[in-house]
């Protein structure tokens, strides 16, 4: 039968790869097969059957896992914050892009199990099959060892990017935080257009929509313009986390 292996990787440097990757979790598995599945991509399963199962299941409970440890942690160490600023500042930590650099630093490009065409397409260089192993990373964690270790490593490696915030010497505004969101996922950024006015001048109600990219992405109202633009932007940063 053909020896299955990943590019010149013997079993030996498999085990050593899986050795240094708990090294940069920090944390070491009571099963290592469900590492080793966590950096099975569907291209390597669909060539080698044989090999087991591929990480989209892990992907899948990880992708939520990591969504909530983000919200409760930021939820816990931003008290003053509001929902739409907690959804920007979590949106970032999570876009697909920041997920990919996280995988990059743990060096997950260079272990990902890819099949042949994925591999000659550079799949490992993408940020959604990135973001993807590393979601199923943390997913392997959970079932190696539960929530809470899960949770406990999860903050650890994206602890410098948590730290970031944390350190910000001055809170952003709901137009920033949309702002820093649409550059995160790669759009243009935002335009407000005052659509209505209503009221006599000393009592005036504005409605102001927020527009990227031709479409209405969120809509405010407000005694001041600034005012009708923060709620026009809530609603916008509501609208592309949900």
């Amino acid at each position: 039968m053909k020896q299955v292996q990943y590019s010149s990787r013997t079993n030996r440097s498999m085990d050593n790869d899986l050795k240094k990757l708990e090294a940069y979790l920090e944390y070491s598995f009571s099963n290592i097969g469900l590492l080793n599945q966590a950096l099975r991509h569907p291209s390597y399963t669909n060539e080698n059957p044989e090999s087991g199962d591929s990480n989209q299941r892990m992907e899948f409970i990880g992708d939520a896992l990591l969504g909530s440890f983000i919200a409760l942690e930021l939820y816990k160490t931003h008290p003053g914050h509001s929902e739409g600023h907690l959804t920007g500042m979590r949106s970032r930590i999570v876009s697909g892009k920041a997920l990919a650099n996280v995988a990059r630093d743990l060096k997950l490009d260079q272990q990902l199990l890819l099949g042949q065409g994925a591999k000659a397409g550079a799949a490992n260089k993408t940020d959604s099959t990135l973001a993807a192993v590393l979601e199923a990373v943390i997913g392997a964690v959970f079932l190696d060892n539960g929530y809470e270790v899960a949770r406990r490593v999860t903050l650890n490696i994206f602890k410098t990017e948590l730290l970031s915030l944390a350190n910000r010497s001055n809170i952003k505004d709901l137009k920033s935080e949309l702002q820093e969101l649409l550059h995160a996922l790669g759009k243009d950024g935002p335009k407000y257009q005052l659509i209505n006015t209503k009221g006599p001048d000393h009592q005036r109600t504005f409605t102001i929509a927020v527009i990227v990219n031709g479409a209405i992405l969120g809509e405010g109202h407000g005694g001041r313009k600034l005012e009708a633009e923060e709620q026009a932007a809530q609603q916008a940063i509501a609208n592309l986390t949900k």
